[in-house]
């Protein structure tokens, strides 16, 4: 049994159902849109009735089903990186885009949930693009196995079940953070400044609030001139 998870027109589901005819394939999108052109791709491709497409917020509603191999291309833009996008990716939802300061929100949350949805000796692929840096410093002991490929795009990791199950706890306690921190607003949204004509209140700066590392820790990059003070220190 393989999940393609974000299956999103359903390339990956189709072709795994194209080239192992034997093998079972469940595609998971949130978007309906997405699911509606990934049911004319597999009709298209004569997969359609091998192809069983769920509606799902990742893993919302999939309890109870396990799979040998799971394999996902979700959104791992960064934020900064979709607002500086050309205007072409306007065509293209954000919601297939956007994944945060660091490319890693929905990534995190696949990596914790997944144990419960992979078989014993389940497999995990999972492709974060140039959040790959973001990954490997938040994890640094988890064992990813990234995969080269002679042509085309790079951030692709494979890892088992035992070793998802194994790290499980640091895992966790960072898609739990991430979620916490989404439901007081993310990001400061404020700074104290002192410039040379005296003290003011800079309300909405998130150009010069920086992630380092763990999503709890910023580093503040004030104006030439201006010197950037905590909130206590005022």
């Amino acid at each position: 049994r393989v999940l393609d998870l974000c299956t999103g027109s359903g390339c990956i589901a189709i072709a795994t159902a194209h080239y192992e005819p034997h093998w079972q394939v469940d595609a998971v999108d949130m978007s309906q849109d997405a699911l509606d052109l990934a049911a004319d791709n597999a009709e298209r491709f004569g997969v359609g009735e091998r192809v069983r497409l769920i509606r799902s917020d990742l893993f919302a509603e999939l309890a109870g089903e396990r799979y040998d191999l799971i394999v996902t291309n979700p959104p791992y833009v960064t934020h900064a990186e979709v607002d500086d996008l050309p205007p072409e990716y306007d065509f293209e939802p954000e919601l297939g885009l956007r994944a945060g300061d660091d490319g890693l929100d929905l990534a995190l949350r696949i990596l914790r949930d997944a144990p419960e949805h992979l078989a014993d000796d389940g497999l995990l692929i999972c492709e974060v693009g140039e959040s790959e840096r973001a990954l490997v410093e938040l994890l640094p002991e988890i064992p990813f196995e990234w995969i080269e490929f002679k042509v085309g795009q790079m951030g692709v990791f494979a890892i088992d079940r035992d070793d998802l199950v194994r790290h499980h706890d640091a895992i966790a306690k960072l898609a739990n953070d991430l979620l916490h921190d989404r439901g007081k607003g993310g990001r400061p949204r404020a700074i104290g400044v002192i410039v040379p004509a005296g003290p003011r209140l800079l309300a909405e700066t998130p150009h010069v609030a920086q992630p380092v590392g763990h999503r709890r820790e910023w580093r503040f990059a004030p104006r030439p001139g201006c010197l950037a003070l905590k909130g206590g220190d005022i």
